[in-house]
């Protein structure tokens, strides 16, 4: 009752299940203007052609990746940077010979390590807001080094030992 009737279902006369907007779907409504299509256009295949004149090794196109995936992480949620890097990211990868489980543990990470980052790091505005703000967003993004750190050998260990991240895929499998 209290939401506005051009977006109450079946009141928009042009979509009749026209349902309210949240935060999630309209992130991702936006993030996808240009970004989603561009695995259609072949961005993916051109950057990865472009890594094979480059003779750039696996090993230095993931170290790459992970460069561009803590300073995106910096400036961009979780959702957004998925959205706009994925379409490009995983055929890139796999074309380079990566597994795509693997893969998805590794940006799993690097997204999470995004969310400890300053300035937009979610789980530090949340640190700041639960302890009503006794520890200021500055304390919290120095006390999170540590486990930035951690992350960055964990991503480190993987891509040495790739088999830690695929042993219980393939048991399942």
């Amino acid at each position: 009752r209290g939401s506005p009737k051009c977006c109450r279902r079946g009141t928009d006369p042009r979509n009749p299940r026209r349902e309210p907007e949240n935060a999630a779907r309209f992130n991702a409504r936006q993030c996808n203007l240009g970004f989603g299509e561009r695995s259609g256009l072949g961005v993916p295949q051109s950057i990865l052609e472009a890594v094979r004149a480059a003779e750039l090794g696996p090993l230095q196109v993931l170290a790459l990746v992970v460069l561009i995936y803590l300073v995106l992480g910096c400036f961009f949620g979780g959702l957004s940077l998925m959205i706009m890097t994925l379409p490009i990211v995983v055929p890139l990868m796999i074309g380079l010979g990566y597994d795509a489980i693997w893969l998805g543990v590794i940006i799993t990470i690097l997204i999470e390590i995004g969310q400890v980052t300053p300035p937009v790091g979610l789980n530090l505005s949340v640190l700041v807001s639960v302890t009503k703000e006794k520890v200021s967003h500055g304390e919290a993004a120095v006390a999170t080094i540590p486990y930035w750190l951690i992350l960055l050998a964990g991503i480190a260990f993987l891509a040495v030992l790739p088999q830690i991240a695929l042993f219980l895929p393939t048991v399942l499998m």
